[in-house]
């Protein structure tokens, strides 16, 4: 009879672990998430990205406006917008043009040049600072700063960017950071059965989120099916309900990624590399690679070797995979889930190593002791944090 509970232990601890890596970016729209000085972040955050204009393209001071008429090239022009908001053009003089859309300016513009030009068939473009004298098209910056990784500037065009996209963007909150400290981050775990395999990958990853940060809350649904993207979906949804910030799954259909996706949130897939159905949602997946297993068991019977043995793969024989990261992911959380990865495959990190506390708060293994793979083939027993 082959047993694969070291390969699930293993492969559960590392997703767990990189989640826990990644979850720091999503802490800030966690539902419980808060600073010591005021509101939650989510409802923060609802608020100032209420605000986004969904015509991100309008005009700021510094921009430029690039003026091409079709009949008469000898008007064209290039207009900087001033620190006032306005632009000054031929024959026209000076008009407002900060905060309108590039719609509602061609509209005044050919309004204004109407009268004095009989058919102006004007052409309105917008130009960021840097194209100016470059020629190429430039990049809008703004400004993260306070307790982030990489604090500073960030270019972004061509997009509206969220509070959360941000943040992201300048590599997560400090590991430091009292937002982390402060925060009650909990995930939504999409569990098949209640068998040791599945109780196995919802504490590892459990503990390995509690290493970023303790207060780190895992909220079960059993589905109680391998495969149902019914019931898969509607598990995710009801976790979203009660305030679960990032979504996993012991199930094997992409549908809980693609419920987090479409609520703007991001989630794990399971089993195999599913950011095709959530490219926007899916940070990484777990992938099973059973490949060269079955083809060496194939080889034996046919070489007449074949026995029943206990199979223990993981990382390192290469039976299981971490997927590509998403691009939203940063540089500096990507090498850290590179090196756990690297960690589990030499053995320098054991995902189950003590002191573990139970659900309730008992000490149920000691500091430094490493639970054996005979004892997480049975656990049926959950970590402090687990709600179930």
């Amino acid at each position: 009879m082959t047993t694969f509970s070291k390969h699930f232990s293993h492969f559960s601890g590392l997703i767990g672990r990189f989640a826990a890596l990644s979850c720091w970016i999503l802490f800030l729209v966690s539902s419980a998430s808060c600073s010591s000085q005021g509101k939650p972040m989510p409802d923060l955050a609802a608020e100032i990205n209420a605000t986004l204009d969904p015509e991100w393209s309008r005009f700021l001071s510094g921009d430029n406006v690039v003026l091409r008429f079709a009949h008469d090239p000898n008007l064209d022009q290039t207009v900087l917008v001033d620190g006032n908001g306005y632009a000054s053009f031929l024959l026209i003089g000076p008009l407002r043009v900060a905060g309108k859309t590039l719609a509602q300016l061609t509209d005044e513009l050919n309004g204004a040049y109407g009268p004095k030009l009989n058919a102006p068939d004007l052409t309105i473009n917008r130009m960021l600072p840097e194209a100016a004298t470059t020629g190429v098209v430039g990049e809008r910056a703004i400004y993260v700063m306070g307790e982030v990784l990489v604090p500073g500037s960030q270019a972004f065009e061509g997009q509206r960017l969220t509070l959360v996209q941000a943040i992201a963007r300048a590599g997560g909150p400090d590991k430091r950071s009292a937002l982390l400290q402060d925060s009650g981050s909990r995930l939504g775990y999409v569990a098949s059965f209640p068998i040791p395999e599945v109780v196995m990958g919802i504490n590892a990853f459990t503990l390995a989120a509690q290493k970023i940060n303790p207060k780190f809350k895992t909220k079960v649904i059993w589905a109680n099916t391998w495969f149902d993207p019914a019931k898969e979906a509607d598990a995710a949804k009801a976790l979203m309900d009660q305030g679960c910030d990032i979504i996993t799954q012991h199930t094997d259909s992409p549908a809980p990624l693609q419920a987090a996706e479409q609520r703007g949130m991001f989630a794990f897939g399971q089993a195999s590399n599913m950011a095709a159905f959530a490219p926007k949602g899916c940070l990484t997946s777990i992938v099973d690679d059973w490949s060269g297993y079955y083809i060496g068991r194939t080889q034996a019977v046919l070489d007449g070797k074949w026995e029943s043995t206990d199979t223990w793969f993981g990382l390192k024989e290469g039976m299981v995979a971490l997927g590509p990261y998403s691009e939203t992911t940063p540089a500096p959380v990507r090498a850290a889930a590179d090196k756990v990865v690297a960690d589990i495959k030499s053995g320098a990190l054991h995902p189950f190593t003590g002191p573990i506390k139970d659900q309730k708060g008992a000490e149920k293994v000691a500091a430094g002791v490493k639970v054996a793979d005979g004892d997480l083939l049975k656990m049926d027993w959950y970590v402090e944090g687990v709600q179930s």
